[in-house]
């Protein structure tokens, strides 16, 4: 049984509320598995929640409604992970900030499964093996919310001045340890 650890994320200053409450993510990094889970507390009929259709690769996720964690190592780079609530993936490794993207090739998940009531939406992700690069330091968890709208609204640990920024390396805080 996962044994979570909670934080709130922020809504960015410049992004509609949408009726969401609170945002938070939950994680524990077990040796064995990486267990994520993102929860949305709110008027979560007011979002875009696609029903779950497994993992399989998807193609600009952060354009509706997705679950991400940005990861840094300790040596240089990070890779981000974007998870929508059907199944869908996406993943890149970077250099650097914003630099020398290479897509993931493998899934980087090992389950994802939601559950829904009136006021709240939960999504609870298992990382395979290969999602976690080596020599992981520090975790960023983020959010993106649309609405039936369209709207897009935007959460995370803390953020950066100007627009959404979730590739900003003062945002990856949360520290791993194993």
């Amino acid at each position: 049984m996962a044994h979570y650890h909670w934080i709130d994320l922020t809504l960015h200053p410049d992004s509609p509320r949408q009726g969401v409450e609170r945002v938070c993510f939950g994680y524990d990094l077990s040796p064995d598995n990486w267990r994520l889970a993102y929860e949305v507390f709110g008027q979560v009929d007011q979002l875009e929640l696609p029903a779950e259709h497994g993992p399989r690769p998807g193609h600009e996720l952060w354009k509706s409604t997705c679950f991400e964690l940005f990861i840094a190592r300790s040596s240089h780079g990070y890779r981000e992970l974007n998870m929508a609530p059907s199944g869908a993936w996406g993943g890149f490794d970077f250099d650097g900030y914003r630099s020398a993207a290479r897509p993931l090739q493998a899934s980087p998940l090992a389950s994802l499964e939601s559950s829904r009531s009136a006021n709240a939406y939960r999504a609870d992700i298992v990382l395979s093996d290969d999602a976690v690069p080596d020599m992981a330091a520090h975790l960023g968890p983020a959010v993106v919310l649309k609405d039936m709208q369209g709207q897009l609204s935007y959460w995370a640990l803390l953020h950066a001045p100007g627009k959404p920024d979730f590739h900003h390396p003062d945002l990856m805080r949360i520290p791993v340890r194993r």
